[in-house]
């Protein structure tokens, strides 16, 4: 593999702050690249990260072989591929601030890479995947899903999920959640990333965004006449509205016939309610003193006389704490701070 060797970039990448805060979005992406196993495919491809200013950047297909993780040109780039054929594989490209986040990664299989980054509101976990075609079998298909489950099942609870990739799959509008859809009908694969985000509580992205068509359609034919949109960027359902926005980048180029599905996000945390003042303590010390005791006495005597009936247990029990309570502030006040008595 010659990816070491190409050419480096002096393109000045702009910073964004931390990724996925409240405060700037954070742009992410997925693109089938079809291929990176050739020369000068990676530098077009970073070119294309910056001109678009990402932050993180999921891949398909970069047929790259085994795993591991390299810099270039200031990014931070982890694959995944298949053990010795230059076929399929997975990856992501990170900015020097999406990177300094990063936190593990796991290279899955050559269709599956996850990586896991610290912010600071909340951890978030990439899962980047790679489908199998619409016409493979239902073998492959299912040991795909399977791993992909796992994978999922193995991701903390608490973490924000972004499932990204090129899933091979056509969604149509005709059902509650996927008003947006763009596919006349849906196909098995479709069944099958919409049965996936369901189980695990995901949002499919993609189909909450209304576009003109020409926005929505990530793949095109080789003959430029049948486009479809196969590629899909899911979040959490609980994180859905910090998903701002996703579609096409039609301008970016690296040879494939997939376009570049973008998307915006920015993390919306609900406000934790303010806790309530508790008041001070009362400050029975004074009580030691003897005029402040006989004092205290004869005003908790009288308030009690003048009480009502008392209907039932309860009733006695609040006029009890309330007067003894009301008679202590009175008399002895609230202590300002700790109070710790010394030894004598």
């Amino acid at each position: 593999m010659t990816v070491l060797d190409q050419s480096q970039l002096e393109v000045h990448y702009p910073i964004h702050g931390k990724p996925f805060n409240a405060r700037k979005p954070t742009l992410i992406g997925t693109w089938n690249v079809r291929t990176l196993n050739q020369c000068g495919k990676l530098a077009q491809l970073l070119r294309e990260f910056d001109s678009y200013r990402l932050d993180i950047l999921g891949i398909c297909e970069m047929r790259w072989t085994s795993s591991g993780q390299i810099i270039n040109d200031g990014k931070t780039i982890i694959y995944s591929g298949h053990d010795k054929e230059h076929i399929g594989g997975a990856g992501n490209i990170m900015s020097k601030i999406a990177a300094s986040a990063l936190i593990a990664w796991k290279p899955v299989s050559d269709r599956i890479i996850t990586a896991r980054l610290q912010t600071k509101q909340i951890k978030v976990t990439t899962i980047q995947a790679y489908a199998p075609t619409e016409d493979a079998e239902d073998t492959i298909k299912d040991n795909f899903y399977n791993q992909l489950q796992t994978t999922l099942d193995e991701t903390p609870t608490h973490d924000l999920i972004l499932l990204m990739g090129d899933f091979n799959a056509k969604i149509n509008p005709n059902r509650t959640g996927f008003e947006y859809g763009s596919a006349e009908n849906i196909s098995d694969n479709g069944e099958r990333l919409i049965s996936l985000c369901a189980s695990n509580s995901l949002s499919i992205g993609n189909t909450y965004f209304k576009h003109k068509q020409i926005h929505k359609k990530t793949w095109r034919s080789p003959n430029g006449e049948t486009f479809n949109e196969i590629d899909y960027i899911c979040i959490s359902k609980r994180c859905r509205s910090s998903l701002l926005d996703v579609w096409t980048r039609r301008g970016a180029d690296i040879g494939s016939d997939h376009y570049l599905l973008s998307g915006k996000c920015k993390l919306r945390l609900k406000r934790q309610p303010k806790r309530a003042t508790r008041p001070r303590s009362l400050n029975v010390e004074k009580l030691k003193d003897g005029n402040t005791a006989v004092q205290f006495q004869l005003k908790l005597t009288n308030r009690f006389e003048t009480l009502a009936d008392i209907l039932t247990l309860l009733e006695e029990w609040a006029n009890f704490k309330d007067t003894t309570i009301g008679c202590t502030e009175e008399v002895n006040g609230r202590r300002r701070g700790s109070y710790k008595e010394r030894l004598t």
